[in-house]
């Protein structure tokens, strides 16, 4: 059989290389058209709502800002886009390419030195941006160095935590909160993480709307904390804010606790605790002072209880532990400004009735408080009594003889006092007025501290009135007490059951003071002295006064002989009481300060209460009295009030009168002798108090 062999036709064969060129050149067309298409990110919707974040300092520690900010890169992109012409589409697709380049950056910032991806790597991973997932994003906070605050676009504006970023503890145990700042996000999810071998957390809070209290078990060394806070805003589009800490847990390491933290402060004292610890261990701490070029250490007034007087300015304390070889210091500054006072003043027709006599029994009379513009608390007391108005108007019944007003207007801890005399003299309608026979039950009046016909250089004088009614009972609290010089109203300082102190502002010249008493039973009586005022300018000397300290009660003697000590115009007895301690190398613990409510609490010296021996006499009198003596309660290098009683503390006496005001308040003058005295029962052992043991030790 004959096989023919079967071959294409020739125009077939052309046919077909044709069409195979054809296709090929349509196949290179298409894909060079592809490769070059530009890409178009998906728009973010959340990505406007993350760039308007801004924050504020957390509670402790360094400062935090977003894991992305457009700000820089958005003004380099305007000036670029005034010097070309690029279509807009291009410039946002060059700012998305840079914002993809920080992203991860940042994301590698972020990760662990294990090689660890970051959540938002897992997330990019897990989850690519796609119109399914893009109304979900993640911020991501990084903590910054403290000293690393220059040009920060932006901080944490979601939660602040009581974490110390970097901060060291010697317990496994750690507890921490966190709160969130103001903002409009509805908290949806907490979830707290510790990345260290030993670390895990204990227990969280459930309470979002509450502050979450977080317990965690720490491991040694570095712990990283990681808090992750899932908001909702208000189109329900949900966002998670991210933010770490390290903690470091030694057990070794020195703990120092003090409620005392960096601030600025508008009193012009401060009391705070501070202690050190190493591990379960309380060990010694020290605590420094220092203002301006001075330097000092304070001394507990309690267990771990420190206080100190502050100046104006930056006060800085140095607390300093240190055991084992390992020591820890921290350092807080208290600024203290001192505060404007308000401008008080008190408006009233009073004027027009002071020291002056009136007919008629009822006055009426008008008193208003201002600071300013504002209108403040004004008290108005008439003889001891204090009497309402209404809308500022005033109506009382005035006494025969001398009426005393006292207006007082109160803002904050301030105040201002204005005093109005009126004398009430009824109109004599039949005929003449007969003289008064004696009154034998008129008070007795005693005044102290001047003397009728003395000449006095200080500008200032304390001094004290004890008055009695006939029956032999101080009226001084009770009664209707008040003074007068040259006419013009002498303030009260303060009254008490035994006596009355006032505020004798002295003229250069003579000094006409009268002193006016009434008791419960309208007995009335007056006494007046005269002295003479030879005033020189501020500071300069005045005199000598005689000073002592003295424990004789504890069987220590005199701290401080009597001794002369030169006194000054316008000099408070606290000044001088500073002056006679310092001098003796005694340091001092007071409440107030030395120009306002001083109060000496305590004196402090090395091995001052070290030989304590009180009298046995003394000791069985407290016994008598149920008076309970502890002679545990004793600092070797302290004495002050609360020690081995409970009715101990310094008191003084000036010729000997017990003075009812504190040293800030008294002024001293030319020959007086002060006793600054230790006393057990509140003064009943050195001769003061309502128990007076009738002996002074």
């Amino acid at each position: 059989m004959k096989i023919k062999k079967i071959l294409p036709k020739k125009t077939t064969i052309i046919k077909s290389i044709i069409i195979i060129f054809l296709l090929s050149i349509v196949s290179t067309y298409v894909t060079s058209a592809l490769a070059n298409q530009k890409r178009i990110t998906p728009d973010n919707p959340f990505q406007e709502e993350v760039n308007g974040f801004y924050s504020e300092v957390p509670l402790f520690g360094g400062y935090l800002d977003l894991s992305s900010s457009d700000k820089e890169d958005e003004k380099e992109e305007e000036k670029q886009e005034e010097k070309t012409d690029e279509p807009k589409q291009d410039k946002n697709n060059q700012k998305d390419e840079k914002n993809n380049e920080t992203g991860s950056k940042q994301d590698n910032q972020q990760s662990s030195n294990e090689g660890k991806k970051s959540d938002r790597d897992l997330q990019e991973d897990s989850n690519p941006t796609t119109d399914e997932n893009k109304d979900s994003e993640h911020i991501e906070i990084i903590a910054k160095e403290d000293n690393d605050v220059e040009d920060i676009e932006g901080i944490n504006n979601f939660f602040t935590t009581s974490i110390k970023q970097n901060e060291v503890v010697a317990n496994n145990e750690y507890q921490f909160i966190v709160e969130q700042l103001d903002h409009d996000y509805e908290l949806q999810n907490l979830d707290i993480s510790i990345d260290s071998k030993d670390g895990k957390v204990e227990s969280v809070s459930e309470d979002l709307h509450q502050p979450v209290q977080i317990m965690l078990q720490l491991s040694k060394g570095e712990n990283n904390i990681t808090i992750s806070a899932t908001y909702e805003d208000e189109n329900k589009v949900s966002f998670t804010v991210l933010r770490s800490y390290t903690v470091i847990y030694d057990e070794k390491e020195i703990i120092i606790e003090t409620d005392l933290k960096n601030q600025a402060v508008s009193d012009d004292k401060i009391t705070f605790i501070a202690s050190a610890k190493q591990g379960e261990e309380i060990i010694p701490l020290t605590v420094q002072l220092h203002q301006d070029n001075n330097q000092d250490e304070l001394t507990e007034i309690e267990k771990h209880k420190y206080t100190a007087d502050l100046q104006e300015g930056a006060n800085k304390f140095v607390l300093l532990a240190t055991s084992n070889q390992r020591q820890a210091e921290e350092v807080i500054t208290i600024d203290y400004e001192k505060p404007v006072p308000p401008e008080l003043k008190i408006e009233t027709n009073l004027d027009d009735y002071h020291e002056k006599t009136v007919k008629d029994e009822k006055l009426e009379f008008t008193a208003m408080a201002y600071d300013g513009e504002e209108v403040v608390t004004l008290h108005v007391v008439h003889d001891g009594d204090t009497i309402k108005g209404s809308d500022g108007n005033y109506r009382v019944n005035l006494q025969e003889g001398a009426n005393t007003f006292e207006l007082k207007a109160e803002k904050d801890s301030y105040s201002e006092t204005s005093t109005y005399l009126v004398y009430y003299e009824p109109e004599v309608t039949d005929g003449e007025v007969e003289e008064k026979e004696p009154n034998e039950n008129e008070p007795e009046i005693t005044i102290y501290d001047i003397k009728d016909g003395e000449t006095v250089k200080n500008s200032v004088r304390t001094f004290h009135v004890k008055v009695k009614n006939y029956k032999g009972e101080s009226i001084t609290k009770s009664g209707k007490i008040s003074a007068t010089n040259n006419g013009e109203t002498v303030p009260v300082d303060w009254p008490d059951s035994d006596q009355i102190s006032f505020k004798l502002a002295i003229n250069n010249g003579e000094n006409e003071i009268t002193v006016h008493a009434e008791d419960e039973e309208g007995n009335k009586a007056s006494k007046t002295i005269t002295i003479q005022g030879d005033i020189d300018e501020d500071g300069a000397p005045i005199g000598t006064a005689t000073v002592s300290v003295e424990a004789t009660t504890v069987g220590l003697g005199y701290l401080i002989s009597p001794h002369q000590v030169e006194i000054y115009q316008g000099e408070r007895a606290s000044y001088v009481l500073d002056r006679v301690l310092k001098n003796a190398g005694i340091k001092y613990m007071n409440t107030g300060s030395l120009d306002s409510k001083f109060y000496m609490s305590a004196v402090h010296k090395s091995g001052i209460s070290s030989n304590i021996d009180i009298p046995e006499d003394l000791l069985s009198t407290l016994e008598e009295h149920n008076i309970t003596v502890d002679l545990t309660n004793i600092h070797p290098d302290v004495l002050g009030e609360l020690d081995l009683t409970q009715g101990s503390g310094w008191m003084y006496s000036v010729n000997g009168i017990y003075a009812n005001v504190g040293f800030a308040d008294y002024y001293l003058k030319d020959g007086d002798e002060l006793r600054i005295r230790y006393t057990l029962d509140l003064g009943n052992d050195i001769g003061l108090g309502k128990n007076n043991y009738h002996k002074q030790w």
